[in-house]
């Protein structure tokens, strides 16, 4: 599937978003829908399937989704009616790219060697933020391999003050030599 068609509704609802000024809430429930269906895949293979008619699926879509505001509910019945369901999660992903680009935020991954505390963490968003000149949002995943240190992984950067990373360069010092 062309990935310029996600970006194409992508766009359409950030534009939506913008007029009536619900940039954030929209982006919030984006992202609520992407984890959802991510971690429940079978929900779009559900809502895939050809033995029910477009208006069973969008009354199925208000009521499960009933918390949701309108132009969300509205963004899936499009993506529904135009057969893109196989496509919701990839669609949903790129939409929360175009909003985070939108609202300058950075979304990536921070990993560690071993369970770190909030307050540390904070700190390393906070020097990254003031880096980048973006808000960083972060998930945090545990990696034994990295020894020590952590490991920041962004759509545009990666920093790297992993312990692995400095054993590495170390090494290839010592090769050279």
């Amino acid at each position: 599937m062309d990935k310029t068609l996600f970006s194409h509704y992508a766009i359409a609802l950030l534009d939506l978003a913008i007029v009536k000024d619900v940039v954030d809430s929209t982006k919030d429930e984006i992202v609520s829908l992407r984890d959802l269906f991510k971690n429940h895949k079978e929900f779009i293979k559900v809502l895939s399937l050809k033995n029910h008619s477009k208006n069973e699926f969008y009354l199925m879509i208000d009521r499960i989704f009933s918390s949701y505001s309108q132009n969300v509910r509205a963004y899936l019945k499009v993506i529904i009616k135009n057969n893109l369901s196989f496509y919701l999660y990839d669609i949903l992903n790129s939409t929360v790219y175009y909003f985070e680009d939108f609202l300058k935020i950075e979304e990536g991954f921070i990993y560690f060697s071993k369970v770190t505390s909030q307050p540390q963490i904070d700190l390393i968003i906070q020097s990254i933020e003031r880096k980048i000149g973006k808000r960083v949002k972060l998930n945090v995943e545990i990696d034994p391999k990295l020894l020590g240190g952590f490991k920041v992984v962004l759509r545009n950067h990666v920093f790297d003050a992993s312990l692995i990373r400095r054993l590495n360069k170390i090494k290839e010092e010592i090769m050279k030599e």
